[in-house]
């Protein structure tokens, strides 16, 4: 009799490891929007000119950006293209030149996306983006 109990058990075990590894780690549905962001400027790293990177995905919220929510949300409402974000209103920069030229690759719902401007600091690349750079 203990035979046969262990001997089901070790077929239900055995069954329960198949469906588990059948199964992908995170069955959630995968982000409609995924983004790797970068920076690169004097202000953003002084000592070596490599990018400042970080990722984002949108729907749902996602990636190593530190306000994801946020972000998703600027690039919502341009409907993933960078050209139309809205600037922040009521900030004021400094004439301070220290260029940074900001980038954005992915895909935005099955839309590619290349996007890179210049900008005379970060101040200003963050206002003109909506701090999307502020990272």
């Amino acid at each position: 009799m203990k035979s046969r109990i262990l001997r089901t058990a070790t077929v239900l075990a055995s069954a329960a490891v198949c469906v588990l590894l059948a199964v992908p780690a995170s069955a959630a549905a995968p982000s409609k929007a995924t983004f790797t962001l970068s920076k690169v400027g004097a202000e953003v790293n002084s000592l070596l000119p490599l990018p400042k990177l970080t990722t984002l995905k949108c729907d749902p919220p996602g990636g190593t950006h530190p306000d994801r929510e946020a972000a998703c949300a600027v690039l919502a409402k341009a409907n993933g293209d960078f050209n139309k974000i809205e600037p922040l209103q009521g900030r004021v920069c400094t004439l301070q030149y220290m260029p940074i030229t900001v980038r954005a690759d992915g895909k935005w719902h099955g839309r590619d996306v290349e996007w890179e401007a210049k900008f005379p600091n970060e101040c200003a690349a963050n206002v003109a983006t909506a701090n999307l750079y502020n990272y």
